[in-house]
């Protein structure tokens, strides 16, 4: 979804919106989603050449700024910005395709970053459905992305009583 996506829902609703840049430059884009009426940025790390800058300026123009994980990128590459930033999202699938299948090795990087950073907010986006969203809760995510499990469902208000533990 683009700013002008994002400003349509923000005529809707008062509810927190979340932007995850799976862009090659977000930094070009930061200011369109926050202006659009985001409250919470995340870009990957792979993407950007300074991450201290775009968080930098994310939080200076109000909003909560994350980083975002591949599977393959070890959680040791966010240790760096982690006081920095306001919340992490751990990708549980490899970014580019919707409705893939959870990869259980990522529990280990959220298993990780509760134990070492116990207030930082941890979020979790990739294969989420009911099945696998209380082991999320157990290791210590905070919030959970489920777009194809919940769009796709047939009873939705039960998708999200699930969803929610």
């Amino acid at each position: 979804f683009g700013p002008v996506v994002i400003e349509g829902i923000r005529k809707l609703t008062e509810l927190p919106l979340d932007a995850h840049l799976m862009i090659t430059d977000p930094d070009k884009y930061l200011e369109d989603y926050i202006n659009a009426g985001c409250d919470m940025i995340s870009f990957h790390l792979e993407t950007v050449q300074n991450p201290i800058d775009i968080i930098q300026r994310g939080q200076e123009m109000g909003v909560k700024m994350g980083i975002a994980i591949n599977p393959p990128t070890p959680v040791e590459k966010a240790i760096p910005y982690i006081e920095r930033i306001d919340y992490i999202l751990v990708m549980s699938v490899n970014p580019g395709f919707y409705g893939q299948k959870f990869i259980p090795e990522t529990l280990g990087k959220v298993e990780y970053l509760r134990k070492h950073y116990s207030e930082l907010t941890i979020e979790m986006d990739g294969g989420i459905n009911g099945e696998n969203a209380p082991l999320l809760k157990k290791a210590g995510v905070d919030i959970v992305v489920s777009g194809a499990y919940f769009f796709r469902s047939k009873d939705r208000k039960k998708a999200l009583t699930l969803l929610r533990g």
